[in-house]
């Protein structure tokens, strides 16, 4: 009885993990169902299984890569996903025979499910707001310069850095940028 107790515990433990992102979609009380994500014999891509049960509220689940007790499988870089309620499941999906119980499982294939949070990705984006905050003169407020933050004209830079006059030269082939580089590009100069 005590392994059932620990596997409700870390169901409610790995839920309330994600209870803002639950608030972020807008959702009061989610259908969370922790998933092991497997190959099934004869399958070449990865699946979830869904009871029925699960799936007859009529809901969208919420889902994170558990093991089989509802710990998540990658502590250190966990994803929150979302299968988007189908009302054609029983014609989708392939279905596994009746347990004992009478319920049967439906299985997903884990391309389908919907990618919530990223909470690595997160992270990853708050430690890189810390570093440039970080680097700032704290005597006069002014942010130092980074090196590895200047564009190297040798190399391509990002479409977002793109003005609306680099844009003109491209489309009228007219050395007009501001970019000496895509200026010599235009003029067959590289």
């Amino acid at each position: 009885m005590e392994a059932v107790e620990d596997k409700r515990k870390n169901l409610n433990d790995t839920k309330a993990f994600h209870k803002k992102a639950f608030e972020k979609e807008g959702v009061e009380n989610p259908l969370f169902s922790p998933k092991v994500f497997y190959t099934p014999d004869g399958k070449d891509e990865l699946f979830i299984a869904i009871f029925d049960s699960e799936i007859k509220p009529g809901m969208d689940i919420y889902t994170e890569y558990c093991n089989s007790d509802n710990v998540p499988r990658y502590p250190d870089s966990r994803k929150l996903f979302k299968w988007l309620f189908n009302p054609y499941f029983d014609d989708e999906y392939e279905k596994s025979e009746p347990a004992s119980n009478g319920h049967w499982r439906y299985f997903i294939p884990v391309k389908e499910l919907v990618l919530v949070k990223d909470y690595n990705k997160e992270e990853e984006e708050a430690k890189a707001v810390t570093k440039k905050i970080s680097m700032k003169d704290i005597s006069s407020e002014k942010p130092l310069m980074d090196l590895d933050d200047l564009p190297d004209p040798d190399t391509d830079l990002p479409i977002s850095q793109m003005s609306i006059r680099d844009v003109a030269a491209l489309l009228l082939n007219k050395p007009c940028s501001r970019k000496k580089w895509l200026n010599d590009i235009i003029n067959n100069k590289f």
